[in-house]
């Protein structure tokens, strides 16, 4: 299987079981527990009007090349970030709010061996505030990117919650940790990171294990590097390491 599909397969996956368990709650599970701690909220972490960042990931022994592009565009009708995603056979386009960094838009065409597929998603209506524990994300694609702005000084935790999940429940949701600061060395650089950690509660979250992503500490807080299954139980570990960024 190809790493881009072992990849959104364990995604899909994680937001299945999660959204399911919140499916199941809703209406049983009483009312939430009240929440704790600073709202978190995402900002612009001085982004620059443009950015690539190349990556090199590897899943066991494939190896590829993934490369992002960020723009902002300035027009009449508004601003907005793109973010456009590459790989060998995966391109993914995103559209994000510029202050905020919450995607409204995106659209993936996948390439595979017997057909090719797109998809897009779209936010008709804004989404409800987020409670003060809480991470709303439209599209979980986006989610290692729109860490970058999350509020370092003050963060500790949150569940991430997609935008329209049926319900919300304490026991079993899809968790975002931080655990501390790192330093990250890749060739002959090393890089003072944040480093954050991404999981679902309970059983689940055993059995499929974590993701692990390192931020620079230094804004924009560039994603240095990453580890995270690729699939089911069992499966590699895809590692994904900054090989160049290039703003202007």
């Amino acid at each position: 299987m190809r790493p881009t599909v072992r990849r959104a397969v364990a995604a899909a996956l994680l937001c299945a079981v999660a959204a399911a368990a919140w499916a199941q709650s809703a209406g049983a599970a009483g009312a939430p527990s009240a929440a704790t701690g600073p709202r978190v909220v995402i900002g612009n972490p001085s982004l620059p009007a443009e950015e690539t960042v190349v990556y090199i990931e590897q899943t066991g022994s494939d190896t590829r090349i993934l490369r992002q592009d960020l723009r902002l565009h300035d027009a009449a009708d508004g601003r907005w970030l793109e973010l456009r995603t590459l790989t060998k056979d995966t391109e993914a386009t995103l559209r994000l709010d510029p202050s905020t960094l919450f995607v409204t838009r995106s659209e993936t065409t996948q390439r595979g061996s017997d057909a090719v597929v797109r998809r897009t998603m779209e936010v008709i209506e804004a989404p409800a505030v987020p409670k003060p524990d809480e991470l709303l994300v439209s599209d979980f694609a986006s989610l290692s990117f729109v860490l970058r702005g999350l509020p370092w000084d003050t963060f500790h935790s949150a569940r991430v919650v997609a935008v329209g999940s049926p319900a919300r429940n304490d026991a079993f949701s899809v968790q975002i940790s931080l655990s501390g600061r790192e330093t990250v060395t890749i060739g002959t650089t090393r890089w003072d990171c944040y480093k954050v950690q991404l999981g679902i509660s309970g059983f689940w979250g055993a059995i499929l294990g974590k993701s692990s992503y390192w931020y620079a500490v230094a804004p924009p807080h560039v994603m240095v590097k990453s580890e995270s299954p690729s699939g089911g139980p069992g499966s590699p570990v895809t590692v994904t390491e900054l090989q160049s960024y290039d703003a202007r």
